[in-house]
């Protein structure tokens, strides 16, 4: 009677209950029904997966050497993505100023030379996002620059 009035968890070893809660919250992490991609149609589990993936990823501290890398490599993409605009932008002006052309031909030199609508919207959103990102880089290595460079 005496085992009755006493409190929940005083008989079992605490180690082994902690152990059994990890181990059940691990189980319901990998074995969500939410996660089930087989009828996902619209990639939102991807979409969620990726995320929590991204966040686990920002756990990482940055190191000067890293952010200058970082920075370095958007830096490179950025050109690159700037030159190839400047490139359709050099055809579109060619196939403008080509009026002699039959509208026929000047139509499919048009479709064959130049970049998508679409392609071009891309690669400005990149660019928008990689001066946003150079930015935030230029920030943060202010703040992480070493006082005596080794």
């Amino acid at each position: 009677m005496l085992l009755a009035f006493l409190p929940k968890g005083v008989l079992r070893n605490d180690e082994a209950k902690a152990t059994r809660k990890a181990k059940r919250k691990a189980m319901k992490e990998k074995e969500d029904s939410d996660d089930d991609t087989f009828y996902d149609r619209t990639g939102e589990v991807e979409a969620k997966r990726k995320r929590k993936a991204m966040r686990k990823a920002a756990l990482v501290s940055e190191t000067y050497e890293s952010l200058c890398a970082k920075k370095v490599s958007a830096t490179a993409e950025l050109r690159g993505i700037q030159h190839k605009l400047s490139d359709a932008k050099k055809k579109v002006q060619e196939i403008q100023d080509n009026s002699g052309l039959d509208p026929l031909d000047a139509f499919v030199s048009g479709l064959t030379n130049n970049l998508g609508d679409e392609t071009m919207a891309r690669m400005k959103r990149r660019q928008r996002e990689l001066q946003l990102e150079l930015n935030e880089y230029e920030k943060l290595l202010t703040l992480v620059t070493p006082a005596i460079k080794i």
